[in-house]
């Protein structure tokens, strides 16, 4: 369906551009419009976050697919 490459790190959740010594984190929650399916890696919500606010934000995305945001909370909690 979808022409675009993912890249995942060890923890298996989509790799965002890093920025080091970033004043501010972004942690994001979601599902698959959070881990950007359909997308490439620099055209993800949290790879745009980066990158529009120049280095001042590192963003984490622990999206994911086909998951919503209550089931992730309810597996942190349990």
């Amino acid at each position: 369906i979808y022409d675009a490459s993912y890249t995942t790190g060890p923890d298996r959740f989509r790799v965002v551009p890093k920025v080091e010594g970033a004043p501010r984190c972004l942690l994001q929650f979601g599902d698959s419009f959070t881990f950007g399916e359909g997308v490439d890696d620099d055209e993800t919500s949290a790879a745009q976050i980066v990158a529009r606010s120049r280095g001042e934000v590192e963003v984490k995305s622990l999206g994911i697919g086909g998951w919503g945001p209550h089931q992730f909370l309810a597996g942190l909690q349990s």
